[in-house]
């Protein structure tokens, strides 16, 4: 694994990287696209960097319109390539399901919470 997909991969909870960085990678100096495997060393090539293995996609390769590369700039929009993607909603999925049966669980204590409460007022005769 190279450098650059280890900082990825250590980073890739805090460090979100939608579009290529606007100098050259230190350790090669450009970017090289996975599927191509052209290199790419000038800043106003549009390059795609996966959020999840970090590795580079030319927008070539990827048959991105420039509108839907501009729309990646946006820090709310967030780019998967199509070997990351079905684990990233793999994991989107399991992390909603963890989600409502969480708040489901939650409900059922204030539920009971309420109801122990209604029992302990009772019982103190309020």
């Amino acid at each position: 694994m190279s450098q650059d997909q280890q900082q990825g991969k250590k980073n890739r909870n805090t460090k979100w990287n939608s579009v290529s960085p606007s100098t050259p990678n230190e350790s090669t100096e450009g970017w090289i696209c996975k599927l191509c495997k052209k290199k790419f060393t000038e800043d106003s090539v549009k390059i795609m960097q996966c959020e999840y293995c970090s590795e580079y996609y030319c927008s070539t390769c990827l048959k991105l319109s420039n509108a839907d590369y501009e729309s990646f700039k946006n820090p709310l929009f967030h780019w998967f390539c199509p070997s990351c993607d079905a684990k990233v909603m793999r994991n989107v999925k399991q992390e909603r399901d963890i989600e409502e049966r969480c708040a489901a669980w939650m409900n059922k204590m204030e539920i009971r919470k309420v109801k122990l409460e209604e029992e302990m007022l009772k019982k103190s005769g309020l």
